[in-house]
């Protein structure tokens, strides 16, 4: 049903509009996945809700923290980096295109907003280690703040997961 135009307070009762439904699509992203021919895929607005959620619990990010959007909005992980920091009252730090390829970039921009929630691919983690180790004094100056850096899209070996943990 169609809403009515008119000044604000005008339609239909709040009781009888529609909002989103548990299963209705947020969006659709495409991906090869291991197969290598594309297919659509449908996030439901639940998913997306109750992933947002879990990080929440698990992490509690506190309104006006900063998380960091390093991957394109079309990047099925990108959802995570964009709706947490704002469900709660964050802020969503912008990376310039293909900026998370530059590490002097990524970590300068990570310190100075001080950013509390990133998502990497561990080939990006690796290489953000990798810069600290030779270019930072302390590397340790930057990971305290992190509230959460969460790994996904690749696998996580446990000698990196270890590096990082070590720092």
């Amino acid at each position: 049903e169609l809403g009515t135009r008119g000044p604000p307070g005008v339609g239909p009762p709040a009781s009888t509009r529609h909002g989103p439904c548990g299963h209705g699509a947020v969006y659709c992203f495409f991906t090869s996945g291991s197969t290598g021919r594309p297919k659509g895929v449908v996030v439901e607005h639940r998913g997306l809700v109750h992933r947002v959620r879990w990080f929440q619990q698990r992490w509690g990010m506190r309104e006006g923290e900063r998380g960091i959007l390093k991957h394109s909005y079309t990047f099925g992980l990108s959802e995570w980096e964009i709706f947490w920091p704002l469900s709660v009252g964050g802020t969503l730090v912008l990376c310039k295109p293909d900026g998370e390829k530059d590490m002097e970039y990524l970590w300068g921009l990570t310190d100075r907003h001080e950013v509390r929630a990133q998502v990497f691919v561990p080939s990006v983690l690796r290489a953000l280690l990798e810069y600290a180790e030779m270019e930072v004094q302390d590397a340790r100056q930057l990971w305290p703040r992190l509230l959460a850096a969460i790994t996904c899209g690749e696998a996580l070996g446990t000698g990196l997961a270890g590096q990082f943990s070590d720092v």
